[in-house]
């Protein structure tokens, strides 16, 4: 999908989803080991909503599990392009779908940082 992704921002000229490629490094998906796609029917009028919906509940539910997680917004570019139908194809997508995002699911990498321990009764404000 990574691939897929990449041929489409570049395809697409625009400078601001190339520039995405750029800063990740040309990995869309931060090499995460899992990818949750996140579609909806093409025709739905609140499909984008639905789907918002159900992407932040994936991600409520993965900081709940103590998961790291990211919405990837890039991944609908798969579903508006010449090769929007072989690619839902390819994803397995019911007939008229298309995929509107990504979360990638993992382990968070430890940044050895840890939060000092809060005191009871005590606000700061700075």
């Amino acid at each position: 999908m990574n691939a897929w992704i990449a041929a489409e921002i570049k395809e697409s000229g625009n400078p601001g989803l190339q520039g995405i490629l750029e800063r990740a490094d040309g990995k869309v998906f931060r090499n995460a080991p899992c990818l949750i796609i996140v579609s909806t029917e093409k025709q739905d009028r609140f499909g984008i909503i639905n789907a918002s919906a159900a992407t932040q509940n994936i991600l409520l539910a993965a900081q709940s599990l103590g998961l790291g997680s990211c919405w990837i917004g890039t991944v609908g570019i798969l579903g508006q392009g010449a090769r929007a139908d072989e690619y839902a194809s390819e994803l397995h997508l019911p007939k008229g779908y298309a995929p509107f995002f990504g979360v990638t699911l993992g382990h968070r990498a430890s940044t050895g940082a840890v939060a000092p321990e809060r005191r009871d009764g005590v606000v700061t404000v700075a």
